[in-house]
């Protein structure tokens, strides 16, 4: 079974120094073998999700120098009910023009391809456990030599998974400290005319290296005239406005419920209201134990990878006998407590409560790793038996997922990466029908 971990593709550095010796302040190389990530995305896999999955405006777009191809050239809308009188659309891709407008140079980004590819998932829900925020992974896909976005910044912090192929990087840095998390120089604020002159470092990132980039640091990402895919795992951090936002929703002091006075019309009033305002507020922000429970608050608030488990899951008397399985928490930021009577998960909002005696267990799938029931119980010191009770009841509440180890037999549809670009950019030979 494909398991992907971020905590083994950065090491040796540690979770603990990635999050508070990179995460804002640095740019970083990380070298690997060249193998390491070809399970992670294979062609035949990314053929697949482009001819099963449907993929509209809100999921797939095409850029070419600096601009967004127009979605009618190789997404257009077509009959939901071809032959009759309906008048339903929706959106289809054109195998042939987007194989033309990427043999011609354009990139292709597919947005939260770890909500399409499980291997992509549990790389997601591994570096959920290590900056205990939510994460997107999107796909870049390229050929020719046309740069796609430009030089602009991400309002997240981004981790460059190179999978396929070689692409040319140039990496500015940062013009201001703590840019805004809402926006980037893509969509939103700031133009390539703000960024640095001079890029602090030009690379070709190869397959098999990650590179890392903060937020707000401006760059620009080339392809070199090869096929070649590479995965964007970002992220935002909490910010103080985050922190300002949670304890508003929670302050109920009388003084914050009312009417505010104005103060041309009443200026002693006024005066007297923003002091009882200010006092409250800094009651607030003086707890000692603020951040603890706003983090407190934000990780358990986090929510769940979804999975089906379908039929494990109807299963009243507990887990299969079948030892063919692995057992996989989707919980990735929950927190888990014990007192005398009971066990608790706190995740997506939401707070679960088990035997007290199921802790051990627990605490071994909460580490996120893959396990067999066998595994799970040695690890715990407990009986198989009650650990597949425990894993039946995590399936119902849609805590855990299993997945059979067998694998099974695919076969690759589709033409990526070995459509001809030189034949992609000649207009088709063949008639268009309607069948």
């Amino acid at each position: 079974m494909l398991a992907v971990n971020l905590g083994d593709l950065i090491s040796p550095m540690s979770p603990d120094e990635f999050r508070n010796g990179l995460l804002g302040q640095r740019q970083h190389i990380f070298d690997g073998p060249a193998t390491r990530f070809s399970k992670m995305l294979p062609w035949a896999e990314l053929n697949r999700i482009l001819r099963y999955h449907y993929l509209d405006s809100t999921r797939i777009r095409l850029t070419a120098n600096h601009k967004a191809v127009p979605q009618d050239e190789y997404n257009p809308y077509v009959p939901t009910f071809p032959g009759t009188r309906s008048p339903a659309r929706h959106r289809e891709l054109d195998v042939g023009a987007l194989t033309r407008l990427l043999g011609a140079g354009a990139t292709m980004k597919i947005r939260a391809i770890d909500e399409l590819h499980e291997p992509i998932a549990r790389l997601a829900a591994s570096a959920e456990q290590i900056v205990r925020e939510r994460v997107s992974i999107d796909a870049f896909i390229s050929w020719g030599e046309t740069p796609g976005y430009g030089v602009h910044w991400d309002p997240d912090e981004v981790l460059v998974i190179q999978v396929h192929g070689r692409k040319n990087w140039a990496v500015y840095g940062p013009t201001k400290p703590w840019p805004p998390i809402v926006g980037s120089s893509v969509f939103g604020p700031g133009s390539p005319d703000d960024a640095p002159e001079d890029p602090l470092q030009r690379l070709v990132l190869t397959t098999g290296q990650m590179l890392f980039i903060p937020r707000g640091w401006w760059h620009e990402v080339t392809p070199i005239n090869e096929p070649s895919v590479h995965l964007s795992l970002h992220f935002a951090r909490s910010t103080g406005l985050d922190l300002i936002t949670w304890l508003a929703a929670r302050m109920d002091e009388a003084v914050l419920q009312q009417d505010l006075p104005r103060p041309a019309e009443m200026p002693e009033r006024s005066r007297q209201y923003l002091q009882l305002f200010r006092e409250a507020v800094l009651s607030r922000l003086s707890s000692p134990a603020l951040l603890d429970a706003f983090f407190t608050s934000h990780d358990g608030a986090l929510p769940c990878r979804d999975a089906f488990n379908l039929p494990e899951a109807l299963n009243s008397d507990g887990f299969p006998q079948s030892q063919d399985y692995w057992v996989i928490w989707l919980a990735s930021s929950a927190i888990l407590t014990s007192e005398k009577q009971e066990t608790t998960i706190h995740t997506a909002g939401r707070r679960y409560r088990f035997a007290a005696e199921w802790l051990p267990a627990l605490t071994v799938l909460a580490q996120g790793e893959p396990l067999s029931i066998e595994d799970i119980g040695r690890r715990a010191g407990m009986a198989t038996d009650t650990v597949r009770k425990i894993v039946a009841e995590l399936l119902t509440e849609g805590l855990a997922a299993v997945k059979r180890t067998a694998p099974g037999s695919t076969v690759p549809f589709g033409n990526l990466p070995n459509a001809d670009p030189d034949a992609a950019r000649q207009p088709p030979q063949g008639k268009e029908t309607s069948t």
